[in-house]
């Protein structure tokens, strides 16, 4: 049984498998992917937009919700503009200090830059990838989340996090409700059910189909 266990444990289940095997065959399903972050913002957008002319505080419930959209969008931007790291690694951020491993420049173009000790991974290997500027808008939506989504978190001026925690002064987001809140949102919003996990499926089928050579570079990735 622990044998079974431990291989089963290495291969994708059932679940996953026939949801990347969608992803990779429908195309509206696959843009609708790629584009999970861009949805997720002009969302948030949207709710904010509608306070502004009424001059207005936000309501408890229109804060939480905006917080939740703005984080998934980063969350999102990171795994498609960046690469797609695991949700624990991806709340454990940090964006202050000398040792933040998510490192955005103060101005201009310049990449931000993530790096993530070795000893905080689950292979235990580090992970470094830039997210640069493109048309497609991850980095500019990071920056936004910084911008316009961080601040709206309680505790956001004194946290390093880069997704601080609602309720607990110093802590990350916890990782578990996030994927909660983001599945549903994805579900909702984008119209494609999918959990953090399935980013990561998700990239490694649309990579190996258009580039079924390179395996050890999307392994890598």
């Amino acid at each position: 049984v622990a044998r079974k266990g431990k291989t089963a444990d290495k291969r994708m289940t059932p679940k996953n498998r026939a949801f990347c095997e969608t992803l990779v065959e429908k195309v509206p399903m696959k843009r609708r992917f790629l584009s999970s972050f861009q949805g997720l913002r002009a969302e948030a957008e949207a709710l904010l937009d509608q306070v502004v002319p009424d001059g207005r505080e936000l309501t408890g419930h229109e804060r939480a919700r905006a917080r939740m959209l703005g984080a998934s969008a980063c969350f999102a931007a990171i795994e498609i503009g960046g690469a797609p790291i695991r949700v624990e690694n991806a709340m454990g951020l940090t964006c202050v200090g000398e040792d933040a491993q998510i490192r955005v420049p103060r101005k201009g173009k310049k990449p931000i830059k993530v790096l993530i000790p070795a000893e905080l991974t689950k292979n235990k290997e580090e992970i470094e990838f830039p997210v640069r500027v493109n048309a497609y808008g991850c980095h500019d939506t990071i920056l936004w989340y910084l911008r316009t989504i961080r601040p709206l978190f309680p505790h956001a001026g004194t946290s390093p996090y880069l997704f601080p925690a609602v309720t607990v002064p110093g802590a990350p987001l916890n990782a578990d409700y996030f994927g909660a809140e983001f599945s549903g949102l994805m579900r909702t919003v984008v119209n494609l059910p999918m959990t953090p996990h399935q980013m990561r499926h998700g990239q490694t089928s649309l990579l190996l189909d258009r580039h079924p050579n390179e395996i050890e570079v999307i392994a890598k990735r």
